[in-house]
């Protein structure tokens, strides 16, 4: 999906707007300048579907993509968006508490937000899936709150294996996944 470049970030503002990548116009280099400044490098295998066939992993596009860019804005961002210092230290101290009670399944525990710069993705998953629905209640604006409920939801919902299959399912991730990107429009569009 293509998005507009606005404040040096791509925004999703909504998701039927913009068309969806093919491969053929990848394979062309046709997408941002980016991508084209490596047209002279010869793709290593030619017509290979490079859109459709790769697996969109949620370490990458998740854990380390939009959850790590809501929590650096949160702690460093736009003072729009970023916490003041009363309310940064409540967070990093809930969870750090949190730790406690993390099984020993977790390979890396939560540590306090002044080492955020250095989180490794496994303490982002566990942070956006597990402990973060806890620690930012009561800290973020019911506003902020409620918007990154819709994205717990949906994630939640996309990692449950035994809600795979279920129809209603299908319809709510649909459902939340839509209000979350036509809410960043209003609620981060700063991010």
């Amino acid at each position: 999906m293509l998005g507009p470049w606005i404040n040096c970030r791509t925004v999703y503002l909504d998701k039927r707007s913009f068309p969806s990548r093919i491969d053929e116009n990848f394979n062309n280099f046709v997408y941002t300048r980016k991508h084209r400044a490596h047209q002279h490098i010869p793709p290593p295998l030619e017509n290979f579907p490079n859109v459709t066939k790769f697996v969109l992993d949620s370490m990458h596009l998740i854990f380390l993509g939009v959850f790590k860019c809501m929590m650096v804005f949160l702690k460093s961002g736009p003072s729009i968006c970023k916490l003041d210092a009363d309310k940064l230290e409540p967070l990093s101290e809930r969870i750090k508490s949190l730790s406690k009670h993390i099984p020993s399944e977790f390979v890396r525990l939560g540590r306090d937000l002044t080492h955020l710069d250095r989180y490794k993705a496994t303490e982002f998953h566990l942070l956006c899936l597990y402990t973060s629905v806890v620690a930012l209640k009561d800290i973020v604006s019911d506003k902020l709150y409620k918007h990154y409920l819709l994205s717990f939801v949906a994630l939640r919902i996309l990692h449950d294996s035994r809600m795979a299959a279920e129809n209603f399912r299908n319809q709510y991730l649909e459902l939340c996944l839509l209000l979350f990107l036509d809410s960043n429009s209003k609620i981060i569009s700063t991010f």
